[in-house]
């Protein structure tokens, strides 16, 4: 090799070296904001997609899975509520649970998920409420 190839493969290399410590610092972040702060915050956490990791793509595929499902979250939302409540708020309050998804919209999950389960009726436009049936009769 000529010094001048060298020359150019060390600089790509640094170059790479440079991009791969920025995602570092950007997931060390992420991960000390995220074990600081309560689930009950959910609003407030700061989600691997809004880290700022230059040469890093596709960062929403390496979300974890939720502890908690998604279908599971919205009957608990919806039980709790009493209410009728449209997807965006059943949303918030599922990932404030733990749900999560790598969705671009996860309120449009949400209304598809809540349309399939037993016990939640649409009322409106993405606006659903959970019906307790008792001896065949619906009861809110």
């Amino acid at each position: 090799m000529e010094s001048a190839q060298i020359k150019e493969l060390l600089i790509q290399l640094r170059e790479e070296h440079q991009t791969l410590s920025n995602a570092i610092v950007a997931l060390e972040q992420y991960l000390a904001v995220r074990e600081k702060t309560p689930s009950a915050k959910a609003k407030e956490i700061l989600r691997p997609e809004q880290v700022q990791m230059p040469g890093i793509k596709e960062i929403g595929k390496t979300v974890p899975k939720g502890s908690i499902s998604i279908r599971q979250a919205i009957v608990e939302v919806l039980k709790q509520a009493k209410r009728p409540m449209r997807a965006a708020e059943i949303w918030e309050h599922a990932y404030a649970r733990g749900a999560r998804t790598t969705a671009k919209r996860p309120d449009a999950i949400v209304a598809l998920s809540a349309g399939a389960i037993d016990g939640i009726e649409k009322v409106g436009p993405r606006t659903f409420v959970w019906f307790e049936y008792k001896d065949g009769q619906r009861q809110q």
